[in-house]
């Protein structure tokens, strides 16, 4: 099972969020049916982002994409005109973001575009009929896409799409770029690519789902039983952190360069004041698993 959280790059805020993955309802609900309790829905959420200090986005099952515009206070439900589940979003900006999911009838990946902050949106279909699993834009047209055997860049906006060769034997599950050029990517090893993608440069094993950069050099990594890697230097190497706590984590988000965050398994949240250095487990009160973490952001 592969999950992510794809979060925009350069941050500062005291403020964050945790994603919980209520499993209340499966599927979604018939046309002929209104949802009365949780509201604004009940389906599982997947991935979370916030693109301004006040706007976020978060999206789930049921073709789920939900919408703030008061730090989280209130949400409501948007109309992407699917009803597939969706499991990765990539915005860069609180009008233009990129929503990927999985077609139950077709067995294959889609993606949502929206250059109206979610009244409208777009729907493509890369090519390869691949599942997807992660998504990410540096800007309003050029971005990654990553599925079960195929890793995609385009810089038209999701119109045309071209197949990339990363190192590794199973497909990528987690992206993160600091530009159109610099990124890291995991499958079964962490690697870096300074030229968009054409060249890598593999570096560490290991089950890594969720990755974030506070700046071009500094860097985290999470994944399954406590694997959590940081970077100093882009990306070219990685250190791991070992924890002892034996839980997966789903999603790392940071602050600034000293404290972060990683959420996971039972409602497992961990934090870190001193650069990854240390590790402080914090109880959510909540007992499903935590898919993403988050903040009100600023986009820098």
């Amino acid at each position: 099972m592969k999950k992510t959280s794809i979060q925009r790059t350069f941050l500062n805020s005291k403020y964050y969020y945790l994603l919980a993955c209520l499993l209340l309802i499966p599927g979604y609900c018939d046309s002929q049916w209104t949802w009365l309790n949780p509201l604004p829905q009940g389906n599982s959420l997947k991935a979370m982002q916030f693109v301004s200090s006040t706007i976020g986005y978060a999206i789930g099952d049921g073709g789920t994409v939900l919408k703030t515009t008061d730090r989280g206070n209130t949400w409501i439900r948007l109309n992407t005109g699917v009803l597939d589940n969706l499991v990765a979003l990539s915005f860069v900006n609180p009008q233009t973001g990129y929503i990927v999911g999985n077609s139950v009838l077709l067995s294959e990946g889609f993606i949502l575009k929206t250059s109206d902050g979610g009244n409208s949106w777009l729907l493509y279909w890369p090519p390869y009929g691949d599942l997807l699993y992660a998504v990410f834009f540096t800007d309003a047209d050029t971005g990654y896409l990553a599925g079960d055997s195929f890793f995609f860049k385009t810089t038209d906006g999701a119109i045309t799409w071209t197949r990339l060769y990363p190192p590794g034997n199973v497909g990528v599950n987690a992206i993160f770029f600091t530009d159109s050029q610099n990124g890291c990517i995991s499958n079964d090893y962490l690697s870096k690519t300074s030229d968009g993608g054409n060249t890598w440069t593999q570096d560490i094993p290991g089950e890594f789902v969720s990755l974030f950069f506070c700046n071009q050099q500094r860097g985290y990594a999470c994944g399954y039983l406590d694997n959590i890697a940081r970077t100093f230097d882009g990306g070219l190497s990685w250190n791991l952190v070992w924890l002892g706590l034996n839980k997966h984590f789903y999603s790392v988000f940071f602050t600034d360069t000293l404290h972060g965050y990683c959420a996971g398994d039972s409602g497992a949240i961990i934090r870190t004041s001193d650069g990854g250095d240390n590790w402080n487990i914090v109880s959510s009160g909540l007992a499903p698993w935590l898919s993403s973490v988050s903040d009100r952001k600023s986009v820098v």
